[in-house]
């Protein structure tokens, strides 16, 4: 499964540590679970951290190091219309699907909004 976090799950787990840093170290320990990052990503977070939290320039090298050794850069090949997503706060079994044709859906993990999966899953 292929994951992309947004800028906010990587302030908020390099801010205060916790539930978000928690989250991403295992999803980059998951063997089954590729984690992805993008320039973009990168630069947003470290802009957010330098100018509205007014990191040092050595924090911000820690922090796209987190960055760059939990996950893999990913360049764009396209852009999309951002959608507005609702908050959701459980996770959507999709394992109980019957398989016959491939379709993408996306799904928020755990009870943070700012996390979602997009997968391919199989359905009748």
């Amino acid at each position: 499964m292929i994951v992309v976090l947004d800028t906010n799950i990587y302030i908020s787990a390099l801010i205060s540590g916790g539930k978000s840093l928690g989250l991403i170290q295992k999803l980059a320990a998951d063997p089954c679970i590729q984690v992805y990052y993008s320039d973009a990503i990168l630069q947003e977070t470290l802009r957010v951290l330098r100018e509205k939290f007014k990191w040092p320039e050595e924090d911000l090298r820690e922090a796209e190091q987190l960055v760059t050794e939990t996950g893999q850069r990913a360049t764009p090949t396209r852009t999309v219309d951002v959608v507005k997503l609702r908050m959701i706060h459980q996770i959507t079994e999709l394992s109980s699907v019957p398989a016959r044709r491939t379709q993408t859906a996306l799904r928020g993990v755990g009870s943070d909004s700012a996390v979602f999966v997009l997968c391919r899953f199989r359905h009748s």
